[in-house]
C-alpha cells in the first residue's frame, strides 16, 4: 500500500453527518476560519449504497467548488467506505462563509454518511 502524500500542518477539517446520502439533500458548514478548501471526503456508514451511486458537488456560497469526480459506489459498498476529492480551483473561503456538500441522491437505500471537509488554513 503506496504512503499518503506529504499534508500541510496548516490543514484542518470539519465533519458533519449527512443523515442519509441516499436521498438528495445537503449539508451545511459555516468555515472556521479562512484557506482553501484541499479536499472533501464521505465516509459510508453502516448501510450499503443500493441501485446506483451517489453522486456529490461541493460548494462555498452558492458557487461550485473545481473538485475530482466524487462518488460513492453502490459496487462493493461496505461500512466505512471512504472516497475522497481533491479540490482544484473556485476553493478559497472566507471566514463565516457557508460550505456546502450535496447528493444527488441516486442510491436507494438510507445510507448515513460522514462528510468531511479539508481546509487549509490561510
Amino acid at each position: 500500500m503506496p504512503l499518503s502524500p506529504n499534508r500541510p500542518l496548516a490543514e484542518e477539517s470539519v465533519t458533519v453527518p449527512m443523515t442519509d446520502s441516499g436521498t438528495a439533500s445537503t449539508v451545511y458548514i459555516g468555515a472556521p476560519f479562512k484557506g482553501y478548501v484541499r479536499r472533501i471526503m464521505v465516509t459510508l456508514g453502516a448501510t450499503p449504497v443500493t441501485v446506483a451511486n451517489n453522486t456529490f458537488t461541493g460548494k462555498i456560497a452558492g458557487n461550485n467548488i473545481t473538485h475530482d469526480a466524487l462518488v460513492q459506489p453502490f459496487t462493493g459498498s461496505a461500512a466505512g467506505q471512504v472516497v475522497s476529492a481533491a479540490c482544484t480551483s473556485a476553493n478559497w473561503v472566507d471566514e463565516g462563509q457557508t460550505i456546502s456538500v450535496a447528493t444527488d441522491g441516486a442510491g436507494s437505500s438510507v445510507t448515513p454518511s460522514a462528510i468531511t471537509v479539508v481546509i487549509e488554513r490561510h
